[in-house]
C-alpha cells in the first residue's frame, strides 16, 4: 500500500535510526510494531514522526500534479483500473517496473493500493 508523497506527508530524509538506518529500510515494516524487535516507545514515535509516508500514516490521495511519462494523469488511471485493468498491468504496454513504481506512489487511490 502506498501513500501520497506529498510535501505534507514527505519522510524526513535527514532521519536515522539507532542503528543508522533511514526511512526507506522500513519499507513495508509495521512501523508502530518495531517495540516488538526492541525498539523503545520514544524510538517507534520518532520512526513514526519522521518517517509518515513509509509507515503508511498519510491519506491515501493521488497527487493531483502527477503526469506519468506519457503525460497521463491519475484519473485517467482510475478509469483504465475501473474498466478491470490494474496499474502493474502498464508494464505490459512498455511502462518500466520503475514507472510503474512512481504511479502507484503517486496515484495510490486511482490504482487501488489504498486500505
Amino acid at each position: 500500500i502506498f501513500s501520497n508523497f506529498s510535501s505534507a506527508c514527505a519522510d524526513d530524509i535527514s532521519y536515522r535510526d539507532k542503528y543508522g538506518l533511514p526511512c526507506a529500510s522500513y519499507e513495508g515494516a509495521i512501523c508502530y510494531n518495531m517495540g516488538f524487535v526492541g525498539f523503545s516507545k520514544n524510538e517507534v514515535s520518532m520512526l513514526m514522526s519522521r518517517c509518515p509516508s513509509t509507515c503508511r500514516l498519510c491519506k491515501c490521495e493521488d497527487d493531483p500534479m502527477f503526469r506519468d511519462p506519457i503525460g497521463l494523469t491519475c484519473s485517467v488511471h482510475q478509469r483504465t483500473v475501473q474498466l478491470g485493468s490494474k496499474c502493474d498491468d502498464m508494464v505490459a504496454i512498455g511502462y518500466t517496473r520503475k514507472e510503474v513504481k512512481n504511479l502507484k506512489e503517486n496515484c495510490p487511490a486511482a490504482c487501488g493500493e489504498c486500505e
